[in-house]
């Protein structure tokens, strides 16, 4: 009777404390995230030199504070298909860096191109493709 409380005792041990390390490695990979870096609306004049993807775009921005080549994102192709001429543009958006400040991508909220067009991507909060394709 001895052996087979010893031996529960010790299954007990073990499963606790493999449940409080697996805890501990799940709680340390959330606090490796590397923290987004996000620069406020703002306007940014430059020039639209290329296409890097669908609704994406090479900016050269006339302010190289944070390079000199930046993704300029219209949102997603399926919500709008956003086309630019290449040339000048002004650009109202977010400036916003996943890795900590060494690649950026400016988010659009609107865009006049060299054309004198203007392109209106997003308001103000959520986005209108908030919640994924067929999202009402």
């Amino acid at each position: 009777m001895k052996r087979v409380i010893l031996i529960l005792a010790a299954v007990t041990l073990v499963a606790t404390l493999a449940t409080g390390t697996a805890f501990a490695a799940k709680k340390q990979s959330k606090q490796l995230k590397i923290a987004t870096t996000e620069v406020p609306v703002t306007d940014w004049a430059g020039e639209i030199t290329g296409t890097a993807g669908p609704n994406e775009y090479l900016f050269a921005p006339v302010d190289t504070t944070y390079g000199t080549s930046i993704i300029l994102d219209c949102g997603p192709a399926w919500f709008q298909v956003v086309t630019l001429a290449l040339g000048s543009a002004m650009v109202t958006g977010e400036l916003e860096s996943k890795d900590g400040g060494t690649t950026w991508e400016l988010d659009a909220h609107s865009v006049t191109d060299s054309t004198s067009a203007t392109f209106t991507i997003k308001g103000e909060g959520k986005p209108p493709w908030a919640g994924g394709r067929g999202h009402k």
